[in-house]
């Protein structure tokens, strides 16, 4: 385990100044008779640095996120991505908010929880109060949870990597009946805090499913092909408690749809792909795999006046025509307005942590090309239909 435990600089560096400043002045002084007193001072004072030491273990598991809303038939499996742990980070605290002990730990493998032998920090009982675990943290993150000694500065920080998947949790530290060690080696009793649950600060997006129906026509004669999906309106980092306020400020229209997900491909596989001749139509169905494009953690976002929004492109090609593009855009989980209904926002419109948002699309398709309109219902507000007459 590659464990570093790293004192409290106002805490430990001061008591070890004080210490050593004492031997030295005992050490100019021991020619000089009647030292006994300042011996037995001497003493104590080293005692007292390692008295009443026990170690503090931790057991982290990462919280299910609460499902937005289901895309039926979806194959991808979020709960296994949202609950994998890649590292975590440790501080302890004390009453006043100081941190004096910290500690972290990166797994060669994803683990779903961080048991209670990965950490075994040595402290003095009744010295912290609180534990802070944050995990899945990016590499600069822990380099500014580093330089935090206090709370203050914990709520300063700013993760910038929403692929990390970044969550915190706390728990509370027992000291009852607790009997400290004056040994670091033999006999150090054990606290353990267990049951921590990390809440996610990301949440994450996902286009699960494409269809298109048919009128007059078919797949033959009209040709539609899923271009390109990207957001705008991106928050551009979080805190551990709090959103953050800046934006990206450009678009990101590089996830253009990998090879995996074109139609011609989706097809071959019987578990991506459905066929079917219904009332007045014909239609097909397909389930998107995640890409650049489908798929990506997202920072909350609530601010209505610039909500996250999805962009759609995607192609029609009818007979020996030129291919038409086409372009639609949704806001993601928005209120309920007049001419939508947010069934499943329970007070929480817009984008939060802890969330995925399954988008679904059909397009519809018609023979004669009169004009391309737009409808757009909702059903958990993931089911949305593009019209597109031709």
């Amino acid at each position: 385990m590659n464990l570093g435990l790293i004192n409290d600089f106002k805490y430990r560096v001061m008591k070890l100044k004080n210490i050593l400043s004492i031997i030295c002045l005992l050490l100019g002084l021991a020619s000089c008779s009647g030292e006994d007193t300042m011996m037995n001072d001497v003493t104590n004072e080293i005692e007292n640095a390692v008295n009443e030491s026990a170690y503090v273990s931790v057991n982290v598991k990462s919280a299910v996120s609460s499902t937005k809303a289901n895309t039926t038939g979806s194959s991808n499996d979020y709960s296994t991505l949202q609950s994998s742990i890649s590292n975590c980070y440790l501080l302890l605290l004390n009453e006043g908010g100081d941190i004096l002990y910290r500690a972290s730990k990166q797994y060669q493998n994803q683990v779903a929880n961080v048991s209670l032998e990965d950490f075994r920090i040595l402290v003095k009982v009744n010295s912290v109060s609180k534990v802070i675990a944050v995990i899945n943290a990016s590499s600069d993150f822990q380099k500014e949870l580093d330089d935090c000694i206090s709370l203050n500065q914990l709520n300063k920080a700013r993760e910038t990597d929403a692929a990390y998947n970044l969550a915190i949790g706390e728990g509370k530290i027992d000291w009852k009946d607790v009997t400290g060690s004056s040994s670091t080696i033999n006999n150090v009793p054990t606290v353990s805090v267990d049951g921590i649950v990390a809440n996610y600060r990301v949440a994450a997006f996902a286009l699960s499913d494409f269809s298109v129906k048919y009128y007059d026509c078919d797949p033959k004669t009209a040709v539609v092909q899923l271009e390109n999906v990207w957001l705008t309106d991106m928050k551009s980092n979080v805190g551990l408690y709090d959103e953050g306020l800046d934006f990206n400020n450009t678009e990101e229209k590089d996830g253009r749809i990998s090879e995996k997900n074109k139609f011609e491909s989706l097809r071959k596989l019987t578990d991506m792909y459905s066929y079917s001749e219904e009332n007045g139509y014909i239609k097909e169905f397909f389930r998107l795999n995640h890409d650049n494009a489908t798929f990506k953690f997202i920072f909350p976002n609530t601010d209505s006046s610039k909500p996250v929004t999805a962009h759609l492109k995607f192609s029609v090609k009818r007979d020996n025509k030129e291919i038409q593009y086409f372009y639609r855009e949704y806001v993601i989980n928005r209120p309920t307005g007049d001419d939508f209904k947010n069934n499943v926002s329970e007070g929480k419109t817009y984008v939060h942590p802890g969330y995925w948002y399954n988008l679904g699309v059909t397009v519809h398709v018609k023979k004669d090309f009169i004009d391309c309109a737009f409808t757009c219902t909702t059903k958990d507000w993931i089911y949305n239909e593009i019209n597109v007459d031709l």
